[in-house]
Formats: structure tokens, C-alpha cells, sequence
């Protein structure tokens, strides 16, 4: 049969990299204006418009008047847009905010009249993630087209087996989304003098070279000419380059194509079995799949994941909560909170590998997702809190994010008047509880009045106490009465049992004098020493790839000028206070070959906290970074006698070998060498089935374990000034002085040992990541306007919402992309079926259940009896419920 190449023409436009969104978008305009000329005349039969939404979206803002010529190239399958809002990264991205991602993609392209697509296309992805099979078929999707971190050899279609068992065809992009790009009937090449330079544009026997290459893994008689690459333009002489193509190559077919069409044809005339590939894609060997992104820019790293924490875990249950009870929510401002976030996680913006006006303007619209969020939040939690019967004057809110039971030490604020002479005393349903102050500060605080359109100037205390405020119901609340009494009594001892160990009922850690630690986990018997010492190495890579210079070394923390404090000791909790200098070397030398000799000296200060029953050592590091081009970990020695780790990602726990095979080998012709830093989303471990060690923390993305001791470390600071390579690496205008993370940089994780493997430590994790909140009762801005009605107080002082039981992680409590319920979502980590038993609080009314996908499409009806339903849940399952009240 003759051999057929389908000719795709597309664009790969990052949104903003080098160039920000408006220097780019300025391009997109004009890339845009020729290719609906170029279209509407015949000479480009089809367009794929890079997997993302957003850019058609960019370039309507300009050019409005052409949304119905748009309109009918989508309407006529000309134009293939979507899935995706914007194309994220899946490593980097909760898997919640992926779900979102996908909606909002679906939205925009009904919104333009385009049908949801079978097949999801995510060409510059570095590696894909194991659940991403069962995600696809959430949406009903069924193929993937994508390229980096594919098996190396791998044909170029073949079957992919998810973590649960889903399994997605692929069309596998061997030379990557531009395999023909520059296409055109040119037969020799074109070169351009610029300042002396050269820039080439090669010949079209050149570029048909590498797609015929490509019929060596070909399962049928049909190849995939990718004619884009990133910020192409469309080729105006399609027509001719196809003559050309046909006269130097009569042996084949050559025809305009799109994926349906291609994938159709390959399906007709398969000639060899399928070949089946299980779990993740991170092979960088015919591809980059530049690693250390992952550790790029850290404070865009965490800033990333305190918003999605804020709108998955707080905003969005929040406002199912409210329109349970009946309260009008403000949905538009959600919608509107989300945009900014999805634009921030283009793959490119979250990667951080960009220059640096693009650097700000990402920061500031996580800036403005967080003043989107943050006043939803104000504003709901308070007009909750006028629902609450029998409210006290004075009252604090204690606010549950889980879907279990909890009951925990918190540290929190009471605002109190400025002319206060006392202390705040709390009570739970008339029982004081024990109150431990730890600091009082004066503050002003501004008040918006929106009927008098000035603000209120009130002056205060504000009391920063522990407190433990006993059992809060599964993503509930509870209500403390706040009085003002005598001074509180400050404990004589605690948990800090000497000036430098602490002990709980589960744990003991104690400071050794080179400022690193030991603990003894008293369930199993365990003892981890030297644990937290910082170690640094050099960095001569770029944004994407961490790279070390040919004279590295490793400047390790030895509790150089240490000094340490007793911040806090009460029953309930110890804080101890580390502060030392680690001297590393101030950047490179020797044309960036080896270390300086020069050294700067980082001062490190470090909380070790320790709470009453808790089964983690939490830590609060500051890190005043005085140095450039140095890579700064934080490491944990386990010395446990096993070959495997564990790492969370989106809606999965993967295990990795500790070091890949031949790691940091570049074996000729391949790409990239494996690396032992591996990326983390929310935390990783090792575990020898009997016991194990697990690291969390907030927004730390990057893990590896080293062999010595089995140490598990931590990346904290990447820091460089080289956006990639080349004119990226090089020149002045890509220079990203805000990269190297000068100046103080907080971090926040934890250390937690456990027995068994990683689903026993889960709920720790869960413990220390999404921490109980307090709200005190606070000025409601309606409430100064004449219209303002009370609402009815028919809440408890105290009651929960959802529970779900069994060995199942909840992700979403979200409200309903129809406005018909709410959604929740479940899924199974482990590896063994579980049972899941979900059950709504009596404030809430279960009138129906419906089982849904991913996509909030109908499934199937689920019985519920007595405000209760229950669900089994295969292994690494994840199952969505519709449920809508009473």
C-alpha cells in the first residue's frame, strides 16, 4: 500500500516565555490575520490551534470582528480548537485545578460553537502523568497526541494502561510537534545576514528527511507531518509544497490532514499489534522533559499552591455550604479567580522559565487571584457566621477543611480593642478551654462602609495564642466564645522537655550540636538522626535543566554560629527556634566551570514545631540568600534498606526507583540523561513495608533521593539567571536577575515517619497540608445598608457538612458547572478496593445522588438512605458524585 503523509498544519504558541503575553500577542494578531486569509481561500484545508482555547480568546480581544469567520472554519471542522483552556503542566498542576482547566476549555469551545473533542492534544508537555488515561476518559476522550517523555522506541501509535487499569490510544510525535515544520516548495535553503549572523531556514528535502524517517516506527502506512512549531505562521504556499513534495517523493501520498482524519486512516490499515505501555511517561532520552522546572522559581512554586489550596479547599466548599443553607453566592468572582490561575499555569508561566516582565505579570495575577478569593472567603465565612444560633458577642469560627473529624493544636489571632488591659479567655459551649499566649501586637485595621462609602479606623490588639479546640466535625465548623479575663498564666513546662529536645505522646526530636536532629518515632521504635541538614551544590543550568559545573562541590551546614531558642512551651505545643550560618561559595568562576572561592554567608532560621499528639515534626525555615548560581536542599537521612520511593501526583501516589538506571548519562544521540531529582506534588517517601518516612510541604515540588543513607532531599532554592540556552541563556534582554531568589525566602514542610507503606501516613499528610482556620466575627459590609435583612439563625454553634469514610482522599467539594448541586469527588490511592461511605450533617438534605464523570456528565443514579450513600472504589479509582439538597 502507498505510503500517505498527512500534513498537519498548526502553531505552538506559548502564551508568554520569553516574550510576554502582549509581545507575543501583538505576533498572534498577525499570525491570526493570514491564516483566515489563507483559509478562507482554499490554500490551508485544516488548522490546529495548539491544544489550548485561550489563544483564539487573545486574539478576539483585538480583532472582535472576525469571531464569525472563526466561527464557521470551527463550525466546518476546519479549525480544531480545544480541549484545553490553557495547555498546562500536568506535574506542576493539582489535579483539581486540571479538572478546571478542561471545564472551562469545554466552556469556551460550545461558547464558539466547536464540539468537546475525543482527542486531547498537549504537544510540549514534559512527561505525562500516571492517572491522565482515567482523566481523558472523564471527558470522553480517548486518544492522546503528545510527544515529550514517551517511551523511547516506542511506535507511533500504541495503547497506554493508566495507573486504574484506563487505557488511551496514542499517537506518538517522535521528532516531537515539529517534525515539518518549515515546509515549503523551497529545494534549497534560505540564510539571512542580521549583524554579521546567519539565520537559516532549511530546504524542503531537509525537512521531508526527518518524516520519512519516521515510517520506521509507523504501525500503518501513514505518517504525522507536524508542518508548526512554536509561534509558527501558517505556510502560503501549501498548495505548491505539496506539488513539490509529490514530484521529489512520487512514491507517496500527500494530503492536508487533521488528527481525526490521520488516526481514522491508521486505525483502517493497522499491519502490526499494538503495543501496551503501563503507568507514567517521563523518558527524556528522544525528548527534554527539563526536569528541573519543577524547582524554578519558588516563590511562583508556592504561591501557585496556597491559591489552589485556597480555591479547592476553602472557597469552593465554602460556597456549596452557603447555597445549601440558601445564600446567594458569587459565582461570576469564582469564575473569575479560576481565569487568572489557568492563564498563571500555561506550561511555560508555571514552569517559570520566562523572562522577567512575564515573571511579574504572573505574580501579579496570582495577586489578584488571591484578592478575588480572598474576599469571596471575607465575605461568605462572615455572612455564615450571622447564621449561627445562639451566637455570642464576641465569637471565633474554627473551620474544618476535611472530610474527617479533627481535633488539633492551632495558633491563631484574636483582634481585641486597643485599650484591652486583659487577655482573651475562649469557651466551647460554656467549657473554657486552656488559652497560651505567645505574642500581642498593636495594629490599625480599615473597614470599608460601602453606604457611607468611607472606611472605619479601628484601633487594636491583636493576641497571637495556641489553643487546642477539641473535635471539629468532617468540613465543619466550630464556635468559640471570646471574653476577656485575667492574664493567662504562662506554663512553667511542656513539651519542650530540655532547652533542646521535645516529646509528644508519639514523637522525641532533639537538636544536635551541629544543628541537625534526631527523631524517635515511639510507634515503631524508630530513631532518624541527623536529620535537616542543609547541603548546596552549584548551579550552571538555566530555567529548565539543572546543570552542575565541572568543579562542583557540596558545601554541607555544620551549625556554624548556632544559637538556639525556646519560642514556645505549653502542654499542647514547643517551638524551637535554630538560627546558623551555612557559608556557600557566591556564584561561579572560571567561565561558569567551577565554584567561586569567594563565599557568602546564608543565614538560616528554622521553627522546629512539635504539637500534643501529632505524628509530624513541622518546620517554618527562613533562608536570607545572599548567594547566586548554588542549588540549596534541605536533607533527611533514613537509612532505610530499600531500592523504592514514593511521590504524590495528580490523583495518584507513583512509586520510582530511588536513582534511575545509568543516572546523569548522556548516552549518545538521546537528549537528556535521567537525573535523580524527580518531581513531587504535595509530598514523596521511602518505605521498607514495615516502616518509611514521608516529606511534605507547601508548594515544594522537586524531591530525590540520594543512595548514601537513603537521604531524602528537598530542593528549596534553584537559583540561576539564564532563562534556556543559547540567545535565551546568553542575552542581555533574557537575563532573569529575579531568579536567583536573593533576598529571604520561607518555606513550610514537615517530616513524618510512619509505619507500613505510604497509605499510612496519608492522613498526616492530609493533616499538616490543609491545617484548621480560625474566622473571628467581623464587620459584614451589607450589613451598613438600609435594605440589609438578618438572616434566619437556624444554624448549631457547632456541625459538619460532608464526611466520607474509608481509606478514600476527598479533592473537590465544588459547586456544579450547571448550577444544579454540587460536586464531590473522591478518589482510591491505594492499590487495594476500598469501601467509601459519604453522609451529609442534618443541616443538609440529600434529595438526590447522581454519579457523574469527570466532565459532570450523568453516569448513572446513586440510592441514598438516611442522608447516606456509599460507593466502592477500585484501586486508584477516582468517582465523582452529583448531589443535589433539599
Amino acid at each position: 500500500m502507498k505510503a500517505t503523509i498527512h500534513i498537519v498544519p498548526h502553531t505552538h504558541w506559548d502564551r508568554e516565555w520569553y516574550f510576554t503575553v502582549e509581545e507575543f500577542r501583538y505576533r498572534l494578531v498577525k499570525m491570526f490575520d493570514r491564516l483566515l486569509t489563507l483559509m478562507e481561500n482554499g490554500t490551508i484545508e485544516y488548522f490546529v490551534m495548539d491544544g489550548q482555547i485561550i489563544i483564539l480568546k487573545d486574539y478576539l480581544e483585538i480583532r472582535p470582528e472576525n469571531e464569525q469567520r472563526f466561527r464557521k472554519l470551527i463550525e466546518d471542522g476546519r479549525l480544531i480548537v480545544g480541549p484545553w483552556y490553557t495547555q498546562p503542566n500536568l506535574f506542576m498542576c493539582s489535579a483539581e485545578s486540571q479538572v478546571r482547566n478542561l471545564l472551562r476549555g469545554r466552556d469556551e469551545m460550545n461558547d464558539l460553537g466547536a464540539e468537546f473533542t475525543d482527542i486531547n492534544y498537549l504537544p510540549d508537555q514534559f512527561g505525562f502523568t500516571s492517572q491522565l488515561p482515567q482523566m481523558l476518559e472523564g471527558f470522553g476522550m480517548t486518544h492522546l497526541v503528545g510527544a515529550r517523555g514517551l517511551p523511547m522506541g516506542c511506535p507511533n501509535y500504541f495503547l497506554w494502561e493508566g495507573s486504574d487499569g484506563t487505557v488511551t490510544r496514542v499517537c506518538s510525535l517522535w521528532h516531537s510537534y515539529h517534525n515539518a515544520n518549515g515546509f515549503c516548495d523551497r529545494e534549497e535553503p534560505l540564510d539571512f545576514t542580521v549583524f554579521g549572523a546567519q539565520i537559516h531556514m532549511p530546504s524542503l528535502p531537509e525537512r521531508l528527511d526527518v518524516v520519512l524517517m519516521e515510517s520506521e516506527r509507523a504501525v500503518a502506512p501513514h505518517l504525522l507531518a507536524m508542518n508548526g512549531v512554536d509561534h509558527m505562521y501558517p505556510n502560503p504556499s501549501m498548495k505548491s509544497t505539496i506539488a513539490k513534495i509529490k514530484e521529489l517523493h512520487p512514491e507517496v501520498e500527500v494530503v492536508q490532514s487533521n488528527f481525526h482524519k490521520y488516526i481514522d486512516a491508521v486505525n483502517q490499515t493497522i499491519e502490526k499489534e499494538l503495543i501496551t505501555y503501563k503507568g507514567e511517561h517521563r523518558d527524556p532520552r528522544e525528548d527534554y522533559i527539563l526536569t528541573a522546572s519543577q524547582s524554578m522559581r519558588m516563590d511562583i512554586k508556592k504561591y501557585n499552591r496556597k491559591m489552589e489550596d485556597m480555591l479547592e479547599r476553602r472557597v469552593e466548599p465554602l460556597m456549596v455550604r452557603m447555597v445549601g443553607i440558601g445564600e446567594l453566592v458569587p459565582t461570576a468572582m469564582l469564575k473569575h479567580a479560576w481565569d487568572y490561575m489557568l492563564q498563571n499555569q500555561s506550561h511555560d508561566s508555571h514552569c517559570c522559565a520566562n523572562s522577567e516582565p512575564s515573571y511579574r505579570e504572573i505574580y501579579s495575577r496570582f495577586e489578584r487571584a488571591d484578592d478575588v478569593s480572598r474576599e469571596i472567603a471575607t465575605e461568605l465565612e462572615q455572612r455564615f457566621i450571622r447564621r449561627i444560633a445562639a451566637l455570642p458577642q464576641e465569637a471565633l469560627v474554627i473551620f474544618n477543611p476535611s472530610t474527617s473529624v479533627r481535633d488539633e493544636v492551632l495558633t491563631l489571632d484574636i483582634i481585641v480593642p486597643k485599650d484591652t488591659t486583659t487577655h482573651p479567655h475562649l469557651f466551647a459551649d460554656g467549657q473554657e478551654l486552656p488559652v497560651y499566649v505567645q505574642s500581642v501586637r498593636d495594629d490599625m485595621l480599615l473597614r470599608f462602609v460601602p453606604f457611607s462609602g468611607w472606611v472605619g479606623q479601628l484601633a487594636v490588639k491583636i493576641f497571637t495564642v495556641t489553643v487546642q479546640t477539641g473535635a471539629v466535625m468532617p468540613t465543619g465548623y466550630k464556635t468559640l466564645e471570646i471574653k476577656q479575663g485575667n492574664l493567662q498564666p504562662k506554663p512553667v513546662e511542656g513539651i519542650v522537655s530540655s532547652h533542646t529536645t521535645m516529646e509528644n505522646e508519639r514523637l522525641i526530636v532533639s537538636v544536635n550540636p551541629d544543628a541537625t536532629l534526631n527523631v524517635t518515632d515511639k510507634t515503631t521504635g524508630r530513631s532518624y538522626t541527623q536529620i535537616h541538614r542543609f547541603i548546596d551544590d552549584g548551579e550552571k543550568g538555566c530555567g529548565f535543566m539543572h546543570l552542575s559545573p565541572t568543579g562542583d562541590y557540596v558545601s554541607v551546614s555544620a551549625g556554624r554560629n548556632i544559637d538556639i531558642c525556646v519560642m514556645e512551651n505549653s502542654p499542647i505545643k514547643g517551638v524551637l527556634r535554630i538560627r546558623q550560618s551555612m557559608a556557600v561559595p557566591s556564584g561561579l568562576a572560571n567561565g561558569m566551570e567551577s565554584r567561586s572561592d569567594h563565599t557568602e554567608m546564608l543565614e538560616i532560621t528554622t521553627n522546629v514545631i512539635l504539637r500534643k499528639d501529632s505524628g509530624f515534626v513541622e518546620f517554618e525555615t527562613v533562608i536570607d540568600n545572599t548567594a547566586c548560581d548554588h542549588r540549596l536542599r534541605i536533607s533527611f537521612p533514613t537509612d532505610l534498606q530499600c531500592d523504592i520511593c514514593y511521590a504524590g501526583q495528580p490523583y495518584d501516589v507513583v512509586m520510582r526507583p530511588i536513582q534511575p538506571e545509568n543516572v546523569n548519562y548522556l548516552a549518545p544521540g538521546t537528549y537528556e540523561p535521567y537525573y535523580g531529582h524527580q518531581p513531587m506534588h504535595d509530598f514523596c517517601g521511602i518505605s521498607d513495608g514495615k516502616i518509611g518516612a514521608a516529606f511534605t510541604g507547601d508548594g515544594i515540588m522537586e524531591y530525590e533521593v540520594l543512595p548514601m543513607r537513603r537521604t531524602v532531599c528537598l530542593t528549596l532554592i534553584r537559583a540561576t539567571d539564564r532563562l534556556h540556552v543559547g540567545v535565551l541563556g546568553a542575552g542581555s534582554k533574557f537575563k532573569l536577575p529575579k531568579a536567583q531568589l536573593l533576598g529571604k525566602q520561607s518555606y513550610r514542610y514537615a517530616f513524618i515517619p510512619h509505619s507500613g507503606s505510604y497509605e499510612n501516613v496519608l492522613t498526616d499528610i492530609e493533616r499538616f497540608r490543609h491545617p484548621m482556620y480560625s474566622v473571628q466575627k467581623d464587620f459584614l459590609e451589607e450589613e451598613s445598608m438600609p435594605d440589609y435583612e438578618r438572616p434566619q439563625q437556624n444554624m448549631p454553634t457547632q456541625g459538619g457538612f460532608v464526611e466520607v469514610e474509608g481509606a478514600v482522599l476527598t479533592t473537590a467539594i465544588k459547586p456544579a458547572e450547571d448550577g444544579n448541586g454540587f460536586i464531590l469527588r473522591i478518589y482510591n490511592p491505594s492499590s487495594s478496593q476500598e469501601k467509601a461511605r459519604i453522609k451529609l450533617y442534618p443541616a443538609y438534605t440529600i434529595a438526590k445522588v447522581e454519579q457523574c464523570r469527570l466532565d459532570e456528565v450523568f453516569v448513572r443514579d446513586v440510592i441514598a438512605i438516611d442522608n447516606c450513600f456509599t460507593a466502592e472504589t477500585m484501586p486508584k479509582k477516582i468517582l465523582s458524585f452529583r448531589i443535589i439538597l433539599k
